[in-house]
């Protein structure tokens, strides 16, 4: 899928960094399969970080860049947003325009997944 993203491949980052979120970036929300976007004749938008309310009490994981585009990781769903947004299963993320937001959903997904299921050392049950 990465090939499908031309030319943003090649500005594609998923090394860590410890970036603080900031006003522009965008912010991923799971429910399941699911991922809080705005889908509008499949053009994909995702909420924004100045769009969240308390964002002070909220903990979001610093996932990927493509180009000059952060996005983060937010485990608990801002229901404010959901005026403006909707949870969309991640198969219609095939046919989403523009290729790189579908390929940041499905890869901010898997990505997500990952940050919950290592959430205690696989040794000796340690929060990590």
């Amino acid at each position: 899928m990465i090939q499908d993203i031309a030319p943003h491949q090649f500005h594609y980052h998923n090394e860590y960094h410890h970036f603080e979120i900031q006003k522009g970036d965008c912010v991923l929300f799971y429910r399941k399969r699911e991922v809080l976007l705005a889908y509008d004749d499949e053009q994909i938008v995702y909420p924004k970080y100045e769009e969240i309310s308390d964002r002070e009490s909220r903990s979001c994981i610093y996932l990927f860049s493509i180009d000059a585009q952060r996005y983060y990781f937010c485990d608990e769903t801002d229901e404010t947003l959901m005026e403006a947004y909707q949870f969309v299963n991640i198969q219609k993320m095939r046919k989403g325009q523009p290729k790189h937001q579908a390929f940041a959903g499905v890869t901010g997904l898997q990505l997500a997944e990952w940050y919950r299921s290592r959430r205690f050392c696989g040794r000796c049950g340690t929060g990590m």
